[in-house]
């Protein structure tokens, strides 16, 4: 993989892991009955997941074809998640930018 491939890739960590950064802060400094768990896990593992397809892809164990299959699982994942929630709470919000800054890479690494 390229380092301008590498590049996209590492700026698609920092910007995922700033709107989860956001989130959390959001979550934490709020007086909710109960914390979200379960959107805390899935905030959580799309970080995790980026940054591991970074590093895999860093150290040249993924190919360009697996690299766009595992952006397309991540796309269809974060769908999924998205959908799940009401379009006006603040957890649907933080999905759709997560998903629009994945669709961004993906657009951006296969130009």
């Amino acid at each position: 993989m390229n380092a301008n491939k590498i590049d996209i890739l590492c700026d698609q960590v920092i910007d995922v892991a700033l709107v989860v950064k956001e989130a959390t802060n959001v979550i934490d400094n709020s007086k909710l009955s109960c914390y979200p768990q379960k959107f805390a896990n899935r905030i959580n593992s799309v970080v995790q997941y980026c940054y591991n397809m970074f590093m895999n892809a860093n150290a040249d164990k993924h190919t360009d074809a697996e690299i766009t299959d595992l952006m397309i699982n991540l796309m269809n994942t974060l769908v999924r998640y998205k959908n799940s929630y009401r379009p006006i709470t603040y957890a649907y919000r933080v999905m759709n930018s997560l998903l629009d800054i994945v669709k961004n890479t993906f657009v951006e690494l296969n130009k």
